[in-house]
């Protein structure tokens, strides 16, 4: 499997089907999704930032998030704050993997927007890390005062993360990024998120050699695309495309002997303007 890329879009291209898809096999620290509610916001308003990591068993990871509005050189947010965590946020290593934080959209943004400009994607950015590993949480955790020659550096760095990303460990170090909508479109006609659910409330059991077909319902207004991700086994395909109501997922057994007999599932739902939903559970392997 790909162990990570130097940035990962929140899905991968199906290359192979039929059978356990070997890039839905996630066993090493990854950031599967990040997830913003609401999806569409107008300057001033709060969000919630959430982000979806796979941790392996045993270990913990240490993650970095903030947005970053470019503007040729550095981030505009860190022009507008005063402290290095109104825009940049550390959770310090645990093994929890889904982390929220609440953010608010600057009201300097509105500024911006115009009937020629009704909106603007605001980049969201997530580092998981081992602990140790990524020098940019470090200099994150010094905190710099604004105006300094270290703001200025960290800020310039967080506006391109690939200047750096290259020199890390290939192992231990997760990317992924994804917009928010910033608009002044009313609160009825910006986009919400997709629901996942699931009716069937037995646990799942895949047979040795086999693989059973999951049932979800996802409800949204816009196009869909689907992943589903696996600890052990594999999906038959990386993602998927769909609308409103019924998406099946086929998730095989492990071809090899995986080191334990239960796994993590992780579904992921993305709308076409932004929007995103995560559905997760654990599940076995039967003889």
């Amino acid at each position: 499997m790909v162990n990570r890329t130097p940035l990962l879009y929140l899905g991968l291209v199906c290359i192979a089907c039929g059978g356990p898809n070997d890039e839905t096999l996630v066993d090493e620290l990854r950031v599967l999704s990040i997830i913003t509610e609401p999806p569409e916001v107008a300057p001033g308003d709060d969000y919630t930032f959430q982000h979806l990591t796979h941790i392996p068993s045993g270990t913990a990871a240490e993650r970095l998030t903030w947005t970053c509005t470019f503007d040729g050189t550095r981030c505009v947010e860190s022009e507008v704050a005063s402290r290095i965590d109104e825009w940049v946020h550390i959770t310090e290593p645990n093994g929890v993997e889904l982390q929220s934080q609440e953010r608010m959209v600057p009201n300097s943004f509105a500024a911006a927007l115009s009937e020629e400009l009704p909106q603007l994607q605001i980049p969201l950015w997530t580092l998981a890390c081992t602990p140790g590993l990524c020098p940019i949480v470090d200099a994150v955790r010094s905190a710099p005062e604004p105006d300094t020659e270290a703001w200025q550096a960290l800020s310039e760095a967080l506006a391109n993360p690939f200047s750096w990303l290259s020199e890390y460990p290939k192992n231990g170090v997760s990317l992924a990024t994804k917009n928010i909508t910033v608009s002044l479109n009313p609160p009825e006609q910006r986009n919400v998120n997709p629901v996942i659910t699931r009716e069937a409330t037995e646990s799942i059991v895949v047979p040795r050699d086999d693989s059973v077909a999951l049932t979800f319902t996802v409800t949204d207004e816009d196009p869909l695309t689907t992943f589903g991700y696996t600890t052990i086994g594999g999906f038959e395909s990386t993602r998927d495309s769909a609308v409103s109501g019924p998406v099946v997922q086929t998730l095989f057994a492990p071809t090899d002997e995986p080191p334990t007999d239960s796994g993590t599932i992780y579904i992921i739902a993305n709308d076409a303007r932004g929007g995103s939903a995560v559905w997760t559970q654990s599940f076995t392997l039967s003889e």
